[in-house]
Formats: C-alpha cells, sequence, structure tokens
C-alpha cells in the first residue's frame, strides 16, 4: 500500500468515472488518464490530439506522529482555441472529479480519501492548452518502529 499504488488505484477510479462524464457532455472526446506524468507533446496537433488528458502521481509524503498519508497530485489538460471561453471546460472537469472523489471517500478498498482536498488552477496557463490540479490526500499505513531493535529489550 505505497504512495504509487494509492496513485494507480486513484487513476483506475478517475479512468472508470470519466467514462460517466464523456456519455453526458455531448461531443466530449474521451479522455487520456496516466497513472504517472502526462508526456510531453510538442507540437500543437500533438497537444490537440491527446488532450484531454489527466495523469495522478503522488507529489508528497507526509508523516507524523499519529498518521502517514500521500498528497496525490491530479492534473487535468484540456485543449481549447478559445482564448476567452477555453478555460470552462477546465473548470467543469476539476469541479466534476472534485465532486467524485469527496463522494467516493475509499478507492479501490485500500485507500481512504482525507476531508482536506485543493484544487488550483494557476494564473499562467499554456495556452492553446488549460490546465489545473486536484491534490487529495490519501491515508496509508504508518510504518512502525521496533523499538527493540535498537534498544534491545529494555524500556
Amino acid at each position: 500500500m505505497s504512495p504509487l499504488d494509492a496513485a494507480e488505484h486513484i487513476a483506475a477510479f478517475i479512468a472508470q468515472t470519466i467514462k460517466t462524464y464523456e456519455t453526458e457532455q455531448l461531443g466530449q472526446k474521451p479522455f487520456n488518464v496516466f497513472p504517472g506524468f502526462l508526456p510531453e507533446w510538442k507540437s500543437r496537433k500533438e497537444q490537440q490530439e491527446n488532450c484531454p488528458a489527466i495523469a495522478v502521481h503522488p507529489s508528497q509524503v507526509i508523516d507524523n506522529e499519529n498518521e502517514s498519508h500521500s498528497v496525490i497530485s491530479v492534473l487535468v489538460c484540456t485543449y481549447d482555441d478559445d482564448m476567452k471561453h477555453g478555460h470552462s471546460s477546465l473548470y467543469q472537469i476539476l469541479e466534476y472529479l472534485r465532486a467524485a472523489l469527496l463522494t467516493e471517500k475509499r478507492v479501490g478498498q485500500k485507500f481512504y480519501i482525507m476531508e482536506d482536498v485543493k484544487t488550483i488552477i494557476p494564473a499562467e496557463q499554456p495556452f492553446p492548452r488549460w490546465w489545473g490540479q486536484i491534490d487529495i490526500n490519501v491515508s496509508l499505513p504508518q510504518p512502525m518502529c521496533d523499538y527493540s531493535t535498537i534498544w534491545g529489550d529494555e524500556p
């Protein structure tokens, strides 16, 4: 149950969930979902062919005294030549995914999505691509130290 395992389960959940979104939106191009990172598309034609796309990867692992969790970043990339309204599809899909993730709570019967979900839409956009990110916290099993191996059997 590693952070990468969590990201792969969340990517599979998103791939399944996004199919419902695609059927609800007339003319919606199918999404490419990548566990890991988005490939680099150099030409405008490659960008247009491969977007919309979603990449899911662990971006942080946080351990404290009482719990361990991973921040899983969900990067959403859309393509639209409309400089004035092209961003709207990005906002719609980010909201759809945010609601789906918060509604589900448990992904892959292993990972629990915690309440603190953050959506980020940077002001700087690589037009004609539009991108945003959802950061979700997923609980992880906390590693435990066997102190007897460090100090022996004595307290």
